[in-house]
């Protein structure tokens, strides 16, 4: 029996009880669910005090680092508490290198690690924006962090 630690949200309460009945029907695995209010959710993860909890992220800049380096050992993300001397120093690496292909070789490196071998976290799904822009509007930007830029949007 694990206990899944999820934030009030109708989105949230859907996938929680998706791969509760999934984990229960394909692994045998019973799951119990718990549904916080924002700040106890919040406190309740960064105690640790949880077998398995909801967690999101939004790049700041885009770059992968800006997922990574939340995972290093004491980081003030790390809710997580995950601490592997090994990625840290990929990380770390990483971040001195100036060689980006070796850069990015030792972020591919780390992600595996955190995902692939420790199994700190397991992606699900990533945020999307539905809109609808009128036949022949232009200057409208969209970048890839999730921002509409409208400063020079026209009529065509």
């Amino acid at each position: 029996v694990v206990e899944y630690l999820y934030n009030t949200s109708d989105a949230h309460k859907a996938v929680a009880e998706a791969l509760q009945f999934m984990w229960e029907e394909e692994l045998g695995v019973k799951v119990t669910l718990n549904n916080q209010e924002w700040a106890a959710f919040l406190q309740t993860r960064k105690d640790g005090d949880y077998s398995i909890a909801r967690n999101g992220w939004i790049a700041d800049y885009n770059d992968p680092i800006s997922f990574l380096d939340m995972w290093m050992t004491g980081g003030g993300n790390n809710d997580a508490q995950y601490a592997n001397d090994d990625y840290d120093a990929l990380i770390k690496q990483a971040k001195t290198t100036t060689d980006n292909a070796e850069r990015m070789d030792l972020l591919h490196q780390a992600e595996d690690k955190l995902i692939g071998e420790d199994n700190v976290l397991a992606p699900l799904y990533f945020y999307t924006q539905k809109y609808m822009l009128a036949d022949g509007i232009e200057g409208m930007y969209y970048c890839p962090l999730g921002y509409f830029f409208f400063g020079y949007t026209h009529q065509a």
